[in-house]
C-alpha cells in the first residue's frame, strides 16, 4: 500500500525515484519469500489432487494445478526455479525495471505478488474455458480433499471442514467419494437447505441441527 502512494505521488513526475528504489527493496525482500513458498504449496497441493482426481475419475481425466507468477512469459513454466529464491528475486527485479515507466505513469503497482494466479488443467486444457459443470465440480471437490491433507502435513492436524450446502451440488458418486473421504477423520459442518442428500447412517451419526433467524438449536 505504501509504495502505491509513493507511486500515485510520482504519478508522470521524474523526481523522488530513489525513494520508490527503498520501496521496491522492501517489496522484494518481503514478497519473494512468499513467491517462493507459494509455487512450493501449489506444487504438493497439485500433487495431492491429481491423484485424488484420478481416484473420483477412475483415472479417465487428468487434472493438473499449474502456478503462474506474475512474472512468468505466455505459456512458461512451470519451472524449479520459481522455488528458488535467488531465482525469484533476479526475475522480479528485472520486471520491476522494465515496467517502472509504466507504473509510474499510471501511479500504480502493476507487478507483484498479487496478480499471481492458478490455472487448472483438465487433460491439458483450460478448465475454466473447456470443462463441463460436472469436470469444475471434481476439480474442485479434488482440490478441496487435497488441502485437507496439505493441511495435515503441515500442521499434523486435519482442520475443520466447512462444507457451504455443497451436497446438493454434486451427483451420486462424488457425494458419496467425498463422504468417504472425510468420514471419521475429518471434524466436518456441513450446511443444507434439506437432509436428503445425506445418507441415513450419516445423519444417525451426525449432530444434526436446525437454524433459523440467526439461532441453531438441536433438531427433533
Amino acid at each position: 500500500r505504501a509504495r502505491n502512494v509513493q507511486l500515485k505521488a510520482l504519478q508522470g513526475q521524474r523526481h523522488g525515484l530513489p525513494l520508490l528504489d527503498v520501496f521496491n527493496e522492501q517489496l522484494l525482500n518481503e514478497a519473494v519469500p512468499i513467491l517462493v513458498r507459494r509455487a512450493q504449496a501449489v506444487r504438493r497441493l497439485g500433487e495431492w489432487a491429481a491423484a485424488i482426481h484420478g481416484r473420483i475419475t477412475g483415472q479417465r481425466e487428468r487434472l493438473e494445478l499449474v502456478y503462474r507468477p506474475f512474472f512468468a512469459g505466455e505459456g512458461e513454466g512451470p519451472d524449479p526455479g520459481w522455488e528458488e529464491a535467488g531465482a525469484v528475486r533476479e526475475r522480479f527485479a528485472e520486471v520491476l525495471r522494465r515496467r517502472q515507466g509504466e507504473e509510474l505513469a499510471r501511479g500504480v503497482s502493476l507487478v507483484g505478488p498479487q496478480r499471481d494466479d492458478v490455472q487448472f488443467l483438465i487433460d491439458g486444457a483450460d478448465a475454466r474455458t473447456f470443462a463441463s459443470q460436472g469436470q469444475q465440480r471434481t476439480a474442485v471437490l479434488a482440490c478441496k480433499l487435497a488441502e485437507l491433507e496439505f493441511l495435515r502435513t503441515e500442521t499434523g492436524a486435519y482442520p475443520v471442514l466447512l462444507l457451504d450446502d455443497v451436497l446438493s451440488e454434486l451427483d451420486g458418486s462424488r457425494r458419496a467419494y467425498l463422504l468417504e473421504a472425510v468420514g471419521e477423520t475429518v471434524q466436518t459442518f456441513v450446511t443444507a437447505a434439506h437432509l436428503d442428500p445425506l445418507p441415513g447412517d450419516l445423519r444417525r451419526r451426525a449432530q444434526v441441527f436446525h437454524v433459523e433467524r440467526g439461532s441453531a438449536a438441536p433438531a427433533a
